[in-house]
């Protein structure tokens, strides 16, 4: 199956990017105690969904490690930028698990670095995946919170390479079998979903555990969505309407750029939380369901804007593309 410009892979990559700035615009709506309507189950499964994604566009025979080492031109360039803006420690950006935010790239690329390594010893490619499952493991429990973990950024690596794996052997024929039985997937992924759900709340689970059972609701999560917008597009193919042709138009337009919105979507949530809160000094937190999707799709869609100034200008290196 090739995954270049499928559209449905496309309106996926948009809904995981808008879904992430979602998530990260949670400190217009966490003001005056309030909480997150969306965050707690955005968490859940955007970011595997998003390295899942990762993992199926990738061709592990053909893929170039040296033009994937580009993603760390912007990395660093709005790593720095944004350090700067904040006016945070840039010793921070490097020993912190999140990196400022931007530890997506950084780790994306380490996972390339792994699989080239599994690639250059002509092993079993899901032996391979599972031996850095299990370093990776070990990793995480030998320097979890620690300095040495958290400039390693061990627990996103930790936590996210079962979602690239699950792309990439995706792509590789199981999202065909997936097609091919969709009413049972979707069913047993469903009750996965609710019995992982229902177990949470009735037994009251730890941070971590909690942390643990979000990574396997997501294993079910990941696949469903995957089968809906496959099912979607071939359902409506074909027909013509306006709802359908705008849909279309943003999923392609946001989808080809999350990478783009990825490293400029911070300054943009800055720039909107100070305006809200500090120049306008409204509490929308009560609006937060209505307001957050439309808010976040807004965003992205600046974001794309000014990638197009950018490229114009000839800056567009700073993508590392």
């Amino acid at each position: 199956m090739n995954a270049s410009r499928i559209f449905y892979i496309d309106a996926l990559k948009a809904i995981a990017i808008v879904l992430v700035v979602m998530g990260h615009t949670n400190v217009i709506w966490e003001v005056g105690g309030s909480n997150s309507v969306y965050l707690p189950i955005l968490s859940v499964f955007h970011m595997p969904l998003f390295m899942a994604l990762s993992g199926y566009v990738t061709n592990v025979e053909t893929f170039n490690l040296a033009k994937r080492a580009k993603m760390l031109i912007p990395f660093f360039v709005f790593g720095f930028a944004w350090t700067a803006f904040v006016q945070l420690p840039i010793g921070g950006f490097f020993t912190s698990e999140a990196k400022y935010g931007y530890w997506y790239l950084y780790v994306l690329f380490v996972f390339f670095v792994f699989l080239s390594l599994i690639r250059a010893m002509k092993r079993n490619l899901y032996i391979g995946l599972g031996l850095v499952q299990i370093g990776l493991m070990g990793l995480h429990f030998m320097f979890h919170r620690t300095i040495t973990g958290t400039t390693i950024s061990t627990d996103h690596m930790f936590q996210l390479w079962p979602f690239f794996c699950l792309g990439i052997i995706l792509r590789r024929g199981l999202l065909n079998k997936i097609y091919s039985h969709k009413i049972e997937v979707l069913t047993i992924c469903s009750l996965g979903v609710v019995g992982i759900w229902g177990g949470q709340i009735y037994f009251r689970l730890t941070e971590t555990l909690l942390i643990y059972t979000n990574d396997l609701m997501s294993f079910f999560i990941v696949p469903m969505l995957f089968v809906v917008f496959h099912e979607a597009e071939v359902r409506f193919k074909g027909t013509t309407n306006p709802v359908k042709k705008t849909a279309k138009s943003l999923g392609h337009y946001i989808g080809i750029n999350t990478l783009q919105i990825y490293v400029l979507q911070y300054f943009a949530i800055n720039l909107t939380e100070k305006l809200v809160c500090d120049v306008l000094k409204v509490d929308l937190s009560s609006y937060e369901l209505l307001l957050s999707p439309v808010l976040a799709v807004i965003i992205c869609l600046l974001c794309v804007l000014v990638t197009e100034v950018l490229y114009k200008v000839k800056l567009g290196f700073v993508f590392g593309r």
